[in-house]
């Protein structure tokens, strides 16, 4: 079973949201390397999600905490409808491979 992330954003129609997803407790030591996936659980065709990338700056979180280089996967997301949406992130470090859910709702 695939771990959830505690975070659940609420976006409305045709927003452009650009995430910074922080995997820092999932990571221990590790930090992330190779390129990271974000792809819908369920396939639909109203979402658009930009092209992932592991973080290369450091930035604080909304909670005002600092997030290292290498801990976070950044990403667009948008949707042209209501519903909630579940993205699988697919992360590398050197070691290992982690998979996040992360619920996503429109309104």
């Amino acid at each position: 079973m695939t771990i959830e992330l505690d975070d659940q954003p609420c976006l409305s129609v045709d927003d452009v949201e650009a995430f910074k997803v922080d995997l820092t407790a999932h990571l221990g030591s590790d930090s992330l390397s190779g390129s990271p996936t974000v792809a819908l659980v369920t396939a639909d065709t109203d979402v658009t999600i930009g092209t992932p990338a592991n973080n290369t700056a450091t930035y604080v979180d909304k909670d005002g905490d600092t997030v290292a280089i290498g801990k976070a996967v950044e990403f667009t997301f948008t949707s042209t409808s209501t519903g909630s949406h579940q993205l699988l992130i697919t992360a590398t470090t050197a070691a290992r491979t982690i998979k996040r859910l992360l619920g996503v709702t429109v309104e």
